[in-house]
């Protein structure tokens, strides 16, 4: 980090914004300051290609990262508003229902009027633009919002919600964030907004300053009601909903919100005369092991983002309720490479063996609901039915050894997250399924049957560690886990497995030294057919617009 820019032209950033920056730095006794318009040499295209593909890194190891808004609160109930909605004093929680509830004391009136305030912040530039969107969201808890004040007004207990700037506001943008979601769906519960005019700047609002983890835990809105959704297709709808002068950069903008490994490079693309975004945005979606469903549409007529919407992968379901929507961000398939038959990716089949009643195993008497001992019973069960080599692998686990592929912290938490899964569902006496590694005697896994599984089909798993996991730092990639039922479409003895996704499912599974197997996900109807008419991987000059009329990242 720099406090000056190394050359001598003149600033790129206008005084007034550097005037803010420096009383905030002042305030908080910030030894440095880093602004990508001065930082990073704008001349230099190579360093601003670099510096494009590493601002998930900058922003996401930042100490004290800021947004600052140019529109400013005018009035003093508007300050007594912000501090109401922070200080959390708004929202409650129904005792029955458990959902977020306007406070007694707020009426239509305070409700249409904080709406009023925030609706005219909303309509700030800075929530417009797709880089601010990856700053903040990369920054996550750490962002603070500086908005100004006109004089004359009061910051109430200032200090202690708003800070102690001088004609600012500053305000945690991920509490601002929480309570801004939590109040526009309890506007919601109470149906508090009769106009199409308060409907739709509650909407606007709840678009621009939503907090995921609240509205998973709460109920998803503004047109986001999928459970089982990859969360990339929801950080995808939020970045189209910005503008960017270049469009080109939401490539970098997507991979480094989504934590993708693999990158696009737009120079090459414009050499291999690929033009369309739309086509880069779908590729690096599919490159980065996000899941398609097999066949929805034979001819699509929206935008890429409308497809992947729809065509992504919708049935996942985390082990946990807690962390669900980390767990989301991890559901990613492994390897993957781009091929005319279909997206290749590797992983493990297991066949099913047995179905196992958790009611059947014999419990003895002082049995406790602790995971432990559930999972100890299912050890004792397995040893006594010839299913010895499980039986020891969940033993191991258990005195704390984690299989040789599950080492990183985020593939630990998901495995100790199926343990307890696992241990849950035989309290709840759902049925087990005890399953063996497809042309091998000696690995075998246990999963939790549900609803859909259908026990002639096969199990797809796979995992890998995040390339750049350090224990002092957050890991700029994420790791990736799939546990999938899938059908597998007869082949000749040469080919690679062709399999079709059906459902998710939980469990456990222990490969051992065994390296993963290559298999193949057939291309989607629409895109099956346009890789064979149109052969866009060939590197022809292809247009994808056509896949959806109008190119919404144009």
């Amino acid at each position: 980090m720099r406090e000056q820019p190394d050359r001598s032209d003149h600033a790129q950033v206008r005084d007034v914004i550097l005037d803010r920056v420096i009383k905030y730095i002042a305030s908080g006794g910030i030894p440095a300051f880093w602004i990508d318009q001065e930082c990073i040499e704008q001349n230099d295209e190579e360093a601003k290609v670099v510096a494009m593909q590493s601002m998930d890194v900058i922003y996401r190891r930042s100490l004290y990262p800021i947004g600052m808004l140019s529109t400013p609160v005018q009035y003093q109930d508007e300050v007594d508003l912000l501090f109401a909605l922070l200080k959390k004093d708004l929202v409650v929680w129904h005792s029955v229902s458990q959902v977020p509830q306007l406070a007694a004391e707020v009426d239509i009136s305070k409700a249409r009027r904080l709406l009023d305030v925030l609706f005219r912040i909303m309509c700030d530039p800075w929530w417009t633009r797709r880089w601010i969107f990856q700053e903040e969201y990369c920054a996550m808890a750490r962002m603070q919002l500086l908005i100004p004040y006109l004089p004359g007004l009061s910051k109430v207990n200032g200090p202690r919600v708003f800070g102690t700037i001088d004609g600012e506001l500053s305000i945690n943008a991920a509490l601002f964030r929480q309570q801004v979601t939590l109040f526009c769906m309890a506007s919601h519960h109470r149906g508090i907004w009769r106009s199409k005019r308060d409907k739709w700047q509650c909407k606007l609002v709840l678009q621009r300053a939503k907090k995921y983890n609240m509205l998973q835990k709460y109920g998803w809105m503004v047109g986001d009601d999928s459970e089982g959704r990859a969360m990339s297709t929801r950080i995808l709808a939020d970045i189209s909903r910005r503008s960017s002068r270049i469009s080109s950069d939401t490539l970098a903008i997507m991979a480094n919100c989504c934590g993708y490994a693999t990158r696009l490079d737009v120079k090459s693309l414009n050499s291999a005369k690929l033009s369309s975004l739309s086509l880069a945005i779908l590729a690096l979606f599919i490159l980065n092991g996000e899941i398609l469903r097999p066949t929805v549409y034979g001819n699509f007529p929206g935008t890429v983002l409308e497809f992947l919407k729809e065509q992504s992968f919708q049935g996942f379901d985390p082990p946990k309720v807690d962390r669900k929507l980390t767990f989301l961000k991890r559901c990613r398939l492994s390897d993957v490479v781009m091929c005319e038959e279909g997206i290749q990716a590797t992983g493990y089949l297991w066949t099913v063996c047995k179905v196992l009643k958790s009611e059947s195993i014999i419990w003895p008497a002082r049995q406790t609901a602790r995971n432990q001992d559930s999972l100890t019973q299912l050890v004792n069960w397995l040893h006594d039915s010839s299913y010895s080599e499980l039986a020891n692998n969940i033993e191991a686990y258990l005195a704390g050894e984690m299989p040789s592929n599950m080492e990183s912290v985020g593939l630990r938490e998901i495995f100790d997250s199926m343990a307890e899964r696992v241990a849950k569902a035989m309290e709840a006496h759902q049925s087990l399924i005890i399953a063996r590694l497809v042309g091998h005697d000696q690995n075998w896994a246990l999963f939790v049957k549900n609803k859909r599984h259908n026990t002639s089909s096969l199990i797809f798993t796979s995992c890998e560690a995040a390339e750049d996991r350090f224990p002092e730092h957050r890991s700029r990639f994420l790791d990736k886990y799939v546990s999938l039922q899938v059908d597998e479409s007869s082949r000749t003895d040469d080919a690679l497995p062709r399999i079709q996704i059906k459902s998710w499912i939980n469990g456990l599974w222990f490969a051992d030294s065994v390296s993963p197997k290559a298999v193949i996900l057939p291309w989607p109807r629409f895109l099956s057919d346009y890789v064979h008419n149109c052969n866009p991987l060939s590197g022809g000059r292809q247009q994808f617009d056509s896949f959806g009329g109008k190119d919404v990242f144009a």
